[in-house]
C-alpha cells in the first residue's frame, strides 16, 4: 500500500513539474491565464499533508494573514498572484524534501525540443512553426489556448526558440533560473543537467540571459549578503535599475525599442505620478500623464520589472512585501533559488 501511495505521489509530482517547464499548456480564460502549477498543489493531498505537518509559529502565521488582508483590499490580483506563487514554491521545497524533485528532467525535455525547433528553423521553417509555443498551445486548448509567441527569430547572434516555454525570452529566464537553483544546491553534481544549461542558454540568448552571470554571483555571496536588511538591498536594487533606466531609455525611445521600454518606463513614470499614487499605486497606467504613455501611444497596460510594479500596485505593497518577507522567509540558500523559479518566463 506504501509503495503504491509513493508513486501515485511521485506522479502527482511529476505533473507539477511538466506544468511548471511547459507553460503553454495552461488554459486562457476571460484574459487570464490559470497556471495550471500554481493549482495542482492545491488539490494535492500529499503536500496538504506536508504542509499540514509543519511547525508555523502564531506570530508569522499571524503576520501572514495580516498583510494578505490589508493586501487584498487594495490590490486583490496581486494576493492571488502571490498565492499561487506560493504554492508553487512550497511545492518545489516539499518535493525537494521528499525526493521527488523532477524539475531537472523537464527541463532536459524543454531543451530537447528547443534542439528540433533551432534545427527546423534553418532546415524547414514552417516545420518549426508547427512545433512551436503558439501552434502546440492552440493544438491543446483551442480557443483557450494562452498567449504565446512563436519569436523564432535573431536578437543577437543568431535564431532563438522556446522549447516548452510561452517565447524564447521566457526559456532564457528559466534558464537562469535553474542556473541559479544548481548553483545553490551544493549537493548537485550531475554533469548533463550543466550541459542542459550550457545549451539552453545559447538556444534562447536573449538581453535577459546575461542576468545569469550577476545571478550567480550573489548566489555564490548571499552569505554576505545576508547580513544587509533586507530594506536596505530593495533601496539599493530600486537605485541601480531606476539610474540604468534613466541611462537607456532616451536611446530605447528613439530607437523605439519596445522591449527596453516596456522594462524600464516604469522608472520614468514614476517621475510623473503624484505622491498618492506613489504610496497606492495605479490601476489606469495608459490614462496617466506621462512621456512614456505619450511615446507609445496609450497602447500600454503594466510596465515589467520593479518600476513597472511600484507604478501598478504602490509603495504600500512593496512595504506589506518588505514586512511580510521579513517575518517568515527562510534563510536558506535552496529556499531563496526556489524563488528565483518565479521569474515571469
Amino acid at each position: 500500500m506504501k509503495i503504491k501511495a509513493k508513486r501515485f505521489e511521485s506522479a502527482l509530482s511529476n505533473i507539477f513539474f511538466f506544468f511548471l517547464t511547459a507553460q503553454i499548456f495552461s488554459p486562457y480564460f476571460s484574459g487570464v491565464t490559470l497556471y495550471l502549477e500554481g493549482v495542482l498543489p492545491l488539490i494535492n493531498p500529499f503536500f496538504l499533508a506536508w504542509i499540514y505537518k509543519r511547525d508555523f509559529s502564531a506570530k508569522r502565521v499571524a503576520v501572514l494573514l495580516f498583510c494578505v488582508g490589508v493586501a487584498s483590499v487594495l490590490h486583490m490580483d496581486l494576493v492571488i498572484k502571490a498565492a499561487l506563487m506560493m504554492s508553487v514554491v512550497c511545492f518545489m521545497i516539499y518535493a525537494y524534501e521528499r525526493g521527488i524533485f523532477y524539475l531537472y528532467r523537464y527541463f532536459a525535455l524543454s531543451i530537447i525540443l528547443a534542439l528540433a525547433q533551432f534545427v527546423l528553423v534553418f532546415a524547414d521553417p514552417e516545420l518549426a512553426r508547427t512545433i512551436g509555443p503558439k501552434e502546440l498551445s492552440t493544438a491543446v486548448w483551442g480557443a483557450n489556448a494562452t498567449p504565446t509567441y512563436t519569436n523564432f527569430y535573431a536578437i543577437l547572434l543568431y535564431p532563438r526558440v522556446s522549447g516548452l516555454s510561452r517565447e524564447a525570452g521566457f526559456l532564457a529566464s528559466y534558464v537562469c533560473a535553474v542556473a541559479v537553483l544548481c548553483a545553490a544546491d551544493f549537493t548537485f553534481r550531475k554533469k548533463s543537467i550543466y550541459r542542459n544549461i550550457a545549451v539552453g542558454w545559447m538556444l534562447s540568448l536573449s538581453k535577459i540571459s546575461f542576468v545569469i552571470f550577476p545571478a550567480l554571483i550573489v548566489v555564490r555571496l548571499k552569505r554576505f549578503i545576508n547580513y544587509v536588511p533586507l530594506p536596505a538591498t530593495f533601496l539599493i536594487a530600486y537605485l541601480v535599475l531606476s539610474s540604468l533606466g534613466h541611462y537607456v531609455i532616451g536611446f530605447a525611445l528613439d530607437g523605439n525599442i519596445e522591449t527596453v521600454i516596456h522594462r524600464f518606463g516604469g522608472y520614468i513614470i514614476l517621475d510623473d505620478i503624484s505622491a498618492g499614487q506613489f504610496f497606492w499605486g495605479v490601476d489606469n497606467v495608459a490614462a496617466l500623464d506621462s512621456s512614456i504613455v505619450y511615446a507609445l501611444d496609450g497602447k500600454i497596460d503594466n510596465m515589467a520589472g520593479l518600476g513597472g510594479f511600484l507604478v501598478r500596485y504602490g509603495m504600500i505593497s512593496v512595504i506589506l512585501w518588505l514586512f511580510d518577507t521579513e517575518a517568515i522567509r527562510a534563510n536558506d540558500d535552496m529556499s531563496a533559488a526556489f524563488h528565483s523559479l518565479l521569474t515571469p518566463r
